[in-house]
C-alpha cells in the first residue's frame, strides 16, 4: 500500500505561478523604486525568495511516499522522498493499529509492536486516512481470514 499527500500541482506548475507573481511584483517595486522609493525594491526580493523557498519545501513535502507492506511474517513501513529515508519492520503477529485523536480531534494512526510506536498517513488529510484506517482494517481482517484456513 502506497501512502502520498494531494501534489495535484506540482513542482513545474508552482514555478509558472512564482514566476507570474514575481513579475508583477517586480514591476510594481522597479516602478515604486524609480519614484524614490528605494527599500520596496528590497523588501520584493526579500518576499519573493521567502515564498519560493516555503513553496519548494511545501512541494518537496507533498511528494514524500509511505509504503506499507505486509507479509506472512512482517509489517514493514518505509518512508522517504525519491529514496529511501526511513525503514521500520516489526513483527506481524505483535504489531497492531492504534488510533487517537490529537487536540485537534484529527484521526491519528500509529503501528505499535512492543515498545515500537511509528506513525504513518501523518501527511494525509483527514478523509484519506479514514480511508486509510478502513483499507488497513481490511488488509488485517483478510490475512486473518486467510491465515485461519491455511491453519
Amino acid at each position: 500500500m502506497t501512502l502520498s499527500p494531494n501534489n495535484a500541482l506540482g513542482w513545474h506548475n508552482n514555478v509558472r505561478i512564482i514566476a507570474c507573481l514575481s513579475v508583477v511584483s517586480l514591476m510594481t517595486a522597479l516602478y515604486l523604486f524609480s519614484l524614490g522609493a528605494t527599500l520596496v525594491l528590497l523588501f520584493t526580493v526579500a518576499e519573493l525568495s521567502l515564498f519560493t523557498y516555503l513553496t519548494y519545501r511545501i512541494c518537496r513535502r507533498c511528494a514524500s511516499r509511505e509504503i506499507i507492506e505486509l507479509s506472512e511474517n512482517a509489517v514493514t513501513l518505509e518512508r522517504g522522498y525519491r529514496r529511501l529515508e526511513f525503514r521500520c519492520s516489526m513483527e506481524r503477529m505483535a504489531t497492531r493499529i492504534e488510533v487517537e485523536r490529537d487536540r485537534w480531534k484529527n484521526l491519528q494512526l500509529f503501528l505499535v509492536c512492543r515498545q515500537v510506536r511509528v506513525p504513518i498517513g501523518a501527511e494525509l488529510n483527514e478523509a484519506d486516512r479514514e480511508h486509510l484506517l478502513k483499507q488497513l482494517r481490511a488488509l488485517v481482517e483478510s490475512y486473518q481470514n486467510r491465515f485461519a484456513i491455511l491453519s
